[in-house]
């Protein structure tokens, strides 16, 4: 098999120091997307490097969820109520809907309970500072929200309904569209639109995603395939970036380039490749979501080759090249972007060459003959990996035109190297085609909803209380799903919540400072003598529905007024 080009990025956001550890993007990314089902031996490496940081850098609660703000993904604007119903909608349901851009929740999975109380009240309460408690608790800390949430029927409306992702509508749309496709060989191997959108594949039109072509053309026997694996790492500020991108064609021909934008290496990759390319890797939508763009043609080496037959969880790539093409790779020195890649692209041609039934049990291919064939074979060593070249340069601008790579001894350095860099790359005319991708898909870009029943009817273990006032949500009909609690007596109303809340995943709650009106001697600090002051009853009702809540609980406080509103979040860990 010939040598050949490679095509690798490291992309640095801005002037952030990275952390010296780098991990392949196959092991980080199911925290990073919290995509369903686990791969194999994910997680290990990306949390054994989150333990490394200092001690005084870690959460209270090692092992719990980490819940990570990132406010400047709002561009300046204020926090509205459909950011906030978004992060609440994102950890009780996950994958199944679009993902918070100013929130990040690690180990959503490890968040047993999740309560949003919004409590009315005077704007002098807010300005005031009246709920000690409540301030101790929160740490002093809260956001300032837009005004808009003080609408009570909006708000609630928002919640109890669930903003519709782009692959949602790319499968409702399948559902009703007739198919006329051409039959060719590739085609038999190629993930159709409704497995890319239950993948979670991006597609053109949502946020900050970008199209690898204006353009498509329609693809052959003929169409190239280029594999693509990338590598993330874990910044300062405990962010993701992306660090690394390979991409390999067919040749094993590599490029890659030291420290470029994402914008560039985007407009490299659109320069790259042709209007007809395929793009194979393994799960690689986590790759594509890392690059914010998108692509109609994939085969998926994750989903051609199994040898466990699984519905949720998928083999890894590691175990597949073992299996397949008797090598090691993502040995105990870290992952290669170029490693995996190449290691995809080998197996799916393998696959190609073998036909449909071969290395899929689901298609009717035996594993343990496999096995058996093998164990007749001579036995040969694992291929090792050779001593690595000398770098290379850029042949038009003379600038490295490779990433060096931190892997000891990794096949990489044995591959030749690109004579293109990246920001070449980005200058060279983008071949496009004729056919308009978005147009086929016909997503309407303007958000849709479902109602919160959908989900839970998904989920049948998930389950949420309603602790607020039916008449001010209009649809309320439609939630049937939902456990609905109210009571205009404030003592009731906590100890109904109290009682209730630990049957249900989501509780959802109003306060309305007109509620301690008229409050009777029975509610009377009796050590005083005398009835406390509304602010401190609201603050003594706010923290008695709080310690109710189980350990490990996503808390929401939201205090609104007409003119000013304040949101606390926190995670309720063992200290």
């Amino acid at each position: 098999m010939g040598k050949a080009k490679v095509w690798d990025s490291t992309h640095r956001m801005g002037k952030r120091r990275f952390r010296e550890e780098k991990f392949s993007l196959k092991d980080s990314i199911n925290d990073l997307f919290e995509n369903g089902d686990a791969q194999e031996e994910s997680f290990q490496e990306l949390e054994t490097a989150s333990t490394s940081r200092k001690s005084s850098d870690r959460p209270s609660s090692a092992n719990g969820p980490q819940l990570i703000l990132n406010l400047s993904k709002l561009n300046g604007e204020l926090l509205g109520g459909k950011d906030i119903c978004e992060l609440v909608h994102h950890t009780l349901f996950r994958g199944l809907v679009t993902k918070p851009k100013w929130a990040f929740l690690r180990k959503p999975r490890s968040v047993l309970q999740q309560l949003l109380l919004r409590v009315d009240v005077p704007i002098d309460m807010i300005e005031s500072s009246s709920f000690s408690d409540v301030d101790t608790f929160f740490n002093r800390e809260w956001l300032s929200i837009d005004s808009s949430i003080y609408d009570k029927s909006q708000f609630w409306h928002n919640l109890m309904n669930v903003n519709l992702t782009i692959q949602e509508q790319v499968l409702e749309n399948l559902e009703k569209a007739e198919t006329n496709e051409e039959h060719f060989e590739k085609l038999n191997y190629l993930l159709c639109t409704d497995e890319m959108a239950e993948n979670l594949y991006p597609f053109p039109g949502e946020q900050n995603i970008v199209t690898t072509k204006n353009l498509y053309a329609k693809i052959t026997d003929d169409s190239p395939m280029f594999s693509i694996d990338c590598e993330m790492c874990i910044t300062e500020a405990q962010c993701h970036e992306l660090t690394r991108i390979s991409i390999v064609d067919e040749e094993e021909k590599m490029l890659e380039n030291v420290t470029t934008k994402l914008e560039d290496v985007q407009k490299a990759v659109q320069a790259i490749l042709p209007p007809d390319a395929i793009l194979v890797g393994h799960s690689l939508e986590h790759d594509l979501k890392a690059m914010k763009m998108a692509h109609p043609y994939i085969i998926d080496a994750s989903t051609i080759l199994s040898y466990s037959g699984g519905t949720t969880s998928k083999n890894s790539l590691k175990n597949l090249t073992s299996l397949f093409l008797n090598e090691n790779i993502q040995g105990g020195f870290g992952h290669c972007s170029y490693e995996d890649a190449w290691a995809a692209m080998r197996l799916v041609k393998m696959k190609l060459s073998a036909g449909l039934i071969f290395g899929n049990v689901k298609h009717g291919w035996d594993y343990n003959e496999y096995l058996n064939n093998l164990a007749q074979e001579p036995e040969t060593k694992k291929k090792s990996k050779k001593s690595p070249k000398t770098s290379a340069k850029c042949k038009n601008c003379q600038k490295r035109s490779h990433v060096k790579c931190t892997v000891e001894n990794c096949v990489c350095r044995d591959a030749k190297f690109p004579e293109i860099c990246v920001d070449c790359w980005k200058n060279e005319e983008n071949k496009e085609g004729n056919i308009d991708w978005s147009e086929t898909l016909r997503i309407d870009n303007t958000k849709k909803t479902r109602n919160i029943d959908y989900y839970l009817e998904k989920d049948k273990q998930l389950s949420v209380l309603c602790a607020f006032e039916k008449h001010e949500l209009e649809d309320v009909e439609h939630a049937e799903k939902a456990k609905w609690i109210f009571s205009n007596n404030i003592e009731n109303h906590v100890n109904d919540i109290k009682m209730e809340m630990m049957q249900h995943n989501l509780i959802l709650a109003n306060l309305n400072s007109s509620y301690f009106r008229g409050m009777t001697p029975e509610i009377a600090n009796e050590e005083e003598g005398q009835i406390e002051d509304t602010s401190s009853l609201i603050n003594q009702k706010i923290m008695e529905i709080i310690s109710a809540t189980s350990q490990n609980s996503l808390i929401y406080l939201i205090l609104a007024s007409p003119t000013k509103s304040i949101l606390y979040v926190k995670l309720k860990q063992l200290q």
